[in-house]
């Protein structure tokens, strides 16, 4: 069987358990909007599309937004968030591993995640998950987000 040449990964989920940072984080937008927290289950029905729509979602459950409201619910999710990004997140069971075996097979590694590159990037690196990848490629002002394949196609920076 011949093996890939490379394989490109999602983070959130896939690679790592971020959801209880994110729901920490959405709690704290959500405290200082005057806003009820919401449950984990919730806040984990949410991921998905980037932490624009999670914040968009969030907001939509507790009341609604304007797009003022949702531009510093942004802000603040994204403050508390790059406070806190690793303090509940791990990666799943056998990531490691299996990241260390694909590399060792010469297979080469990349991310592309939904997530604002800069924060994908220092996960990676707290978590000690860089050195297997070439590329983290993560959400980018003008960039189409996954599903859409030019998320993809920006791995080549």
């Amino acid at each position: 069987m011949d093996l890939p040449k490379a394989i490109i990964f999602d983070l959130d989920g896939t690679l790592i358990h971020s959801a209880p940072d994110l729901h920490a984080a959405i709690n704290v937008t959500l405290a200082a909007l005057g806003r009820a927290a919401l449950e984990l289950p919730v806040v984990v029905s949410f991921i998905g599309n980037g932490v624009e729509k999670l914040v968009e979602r969030s907001l939509t459950a507790t009341g609604g937004y304007d797009a003022a409201l949702r531009a510093q619910a942004l802000e603040i999710f994204l403050e508390a968030y790059g406070q806190n990004m690793t303090t509940l997140t791990r990666p799943y069971c056998g990531v490691v591993a299996a990241l260390g075996a694909f590399q060792q097979a010469g297979i080469a590694l990349g991310v592309c995640t939904n997530k604002p590159i800069q924060p994908a990037r220092d996960i990676c690196e707290r978590l000690g998950l860089s050195r297997f990848f070439k590329v983290i490629s993560g959400a980018q002002d003008g960039l189409a987000k996954k599903p859409d394949p030019c998320a993809a196609f920006a791995l080549h920076q």
